[in-house]
């Protein structure tokens, strides 16, 4: 469990601390410190075999060794001028020239991860971790860096050392921060539009009502699709619910044509539709079963090599509504063991294997349907989707 703030110290004189300790080693103990850790097989080893980038701190939180790894982040070819420094100073952190006691003890201090994890970890002798987020300049230019810190105390001899894993975060951090934007922005365009388009559609004078109704439908799917993608992408799975209303057979059947009739996947290829003849009408979520139903058969196409087609077949029982797309590409065994798992893709590139995943938790969890497939070579890949009528 993550462990409290530590309880900061009140702000004393300019030369005291507004949040970590300000005392150090004086020169004789510091270099006492830097030969019993420096070359000390175990730490040495530490060291080399960790991906992380790694310093170890001493219990006033000054550096006494660090990795090749930590070297390179900080643009440094030699440890020396960073040993007996804390990792403020070493990233030239703008605060910790604020007061005489160095990095953790200006008010800033109080709300950095990275003086956070370690004051917490020294403090309850556990392991203790934080974001970091800081403004450095890099090549004459502010930049922002955000670095995940996992400090962890470390009993070394007679010794209180901590082990500091940091990982730095920020690509990801900024490329979250541009999906949540463009998300939030996308959200206001379209709820704009939406309100516009139901305006309309509310118009009955219009001459063009039937396509304003229309109009209404797809703009109103569109933001569900996007509020749907943005939960599955951040596998907020606690806020999915299904909107169930009445839904058409044949209504289903045309959309889902529409769906697949301008998919890139689709060009150079057939699909074939057997839809039962019986129109009638049942009660789902359309937005999410078209989810389902449109993932179905995009991977199928995506399967399936140009001048080839699928099948897709919709056939009503009694009690239920079964779904099947066929292609004729067979799935490796040692694929299908794994077809259903978020995040594992054949494509081999980051930000895939949700199509499958988001099919079986739409599918089963929000619809209370089931979803299938069976495949062998000779007679292909075939998904079911069956949902009670």
């Amino acid at each position: 469990m993550p462990l409290d703030f530590p309880s900061p110290p009140p702000p004393t004189t300019p030369n005291g601390t507004h949040f970590a300790t300000a005392e150090r080693l004086d020169e004789s103990s510091l270099r006492e410190e830097l030969r019993a850790v420096g070359g000390h097989p175990l730490l040495d080893t530490l060291l080399v075999a960790t991906g992380s980038l790694l310093a170890v701190l001493n219990e006033h939180r000054q550096i006494l060794a660090l990795n090749e790894r930590l070297l390179a982040f900080l643009g440094l070819g030699s440890a020396e001028t960073v040993l007996g420094l804390r990792l403020g100073e070493a990233l030239a952190c703008p605060h910790s020239e604020e007061m005489a006691g160095g990095c953790g003890t200006s008010r800033f201090c109080r709300t950095c991860g990275a003086a956070i994890a370690q004051v917490a970890a020294l403090e309850h002798r556990q392991t203790a971790e934080r974001i970091c987020c800081l403004e450095v300049t890099h090549a004459g230019a502010p930049a922002d860096l955000f670095l995940r810190v996992r400090a962890t105390p470390f009993a070394f001899e007679d010794r209180q050392l901590l082990l500091l894993f940091i990982e730095d975060i920020t690509r990801q951090q900024q490329a979250a921060l541009v999906e949540r934007a463009f998300h939030h922005d996308l959200a206001n365009t379209l709820t704009s539009l939406l309100g516009a388009s139901e305006m309309l559609a509310d118009d009955m004078r219009t001459d063009h009502a039937a396509d304003a109704a229309n109009l209404h439908r797809l703009v109103r799917r569109v933001v569900r699709e996007i509020d749907l993608q943005r939960k599955l992408a951040a596998a907020n799975l606690a806020e999915l619910r299904a909107a169930a209303g009445p839904l058409r057979l044949g209504s289903l059947g045309d959309d889902l044509r529409d769906l697949l009739a301008h998919h890139p996947a689709a060009t150079g290829k057939h699909t074939m539709f057997r839809i039962a003849d019986e129109d009638f009408e049942f009660v789902s979520d359309a937005t999410l079963l078209l989810r389902v139903l449109g993932n179905m058969a995009i991977n199928a196409l995506e399967a399936t090599p140009a001048g080839g087609g699928i099948r897709i077949q919709i056939s009503p029982t009694t009690d239920d509504i079964v779904f099947a797309v066929w292609n004729q590409a067979p799935i490796p065994p040692e694929i299908a063991l794994r077809i259903f798992q978020r995040n594992f893709s054949t494509k081999g590139t980051l930000g895939r294997g949700l199509g499958t995943f988001s099919m079986k938790l739409i599918g089963e969890r929000l619809l209370g349907g089931r979803v299938s497939f069976e495949s062998a070579p000779g007679s292909g890949t075939t998904f079911r989707f069956i949902l009670p009528r």
